[in-house]
């Protein structure tokens, strides 16, 4: 039980957590350089977004999950027209099923918003700013910002054969990976539900499932 970083240093340890986060996911298209095209990780990221969408009028938003319909929601009370475009059949399905996603589907539709499922982008137009996107069906949709929510990439750069990783760190449901006393929380794990292993991109699960792991370590 020895950890050995890469300057040569070692630490002893009883119990490791591995809390190494996610990757942003971008889109890497035409137009990707252009102006007014958002991702949301950061409070500077929110801060940036804020102040620009304040003097926007028509917005697209890529990605249904839970950025992009709260996004949608709070563009459509600050009086912003909204096209909400999702890869997937349904508003966050793959987390929820296909119940509650036909419920979020009405919701933003009944509150206005444009939701363009079973799509995604080909690229951006504009000069300096983005002017409207392109759909991969070949739909021009003029806008004047973009807000890319597309989900992250699990870090899981620190590996070991013993280690199981399937896009995640594989967690059982006390947080331990499948070497004994390493155990992982957050973004960078696949943990147990219903006979499978899920992924939940959302920062009540990330604050919450790290509480309930470091607990399971003391014990």
């Amino acid at each position: 039980k020895k950890i050995i970083s890469k300057d040569g240093r070692q630490f002893q340890w009883e119990k490791i957590l591995l809390a190494t986060g996610a990757t942003l996911r971008e889109l890497q298209i035409e137009g990707s350089d252009l102006e007014n095209v958002f991702y949301l990780k950061t409070m500077s990221d929110a801060d940036k977004s804020k102040e620009e969408l304040a003097n926007v009028k028509k917005v697209v938003i890529v990605g249904a999950g839970f950025i992009g319909a709260e996004l949608a929601s709070t563009c459509r009370k600050m009086g912003i027209e909204v096209s909400l475009i999702e890869r997937a059949e349904l508003p966050m399905e793959r987390i929820f099923g296909e119940e509650i996603g036909n419920y979020f589907l009405d919701l933003h539709q009944s509150n206005g918003v444009e939701v363009i499922m079973n799509e995604s982008l080909k690229a951006f137009n504009g000069e300096s700013k983005v002017e409207a996107v392109v759909t991969e069906s070949g739909r021009v949709i003029e806008c004047e910002a973009v807000i890319v929510g597309i989900g992250v990439d699990p870090n899981t750069a620190l590996g070991h054969d013993l280690l199981e990783v399937d896009r995640g760190y594989i967690v059982d449901e006390f947080g331990e990976t499948s070497i004994p006393d390493i155990f992982a929380a957050g973004d960078c794990t696949m943990w147990p539900y219903e006979g499978t292993h899920i992924h939940v991109e959302h920062w009540d699960h990330a604050v919450n499932h790290g509480k309930i792991v470091a607990g399971n370590m003391l014990l």
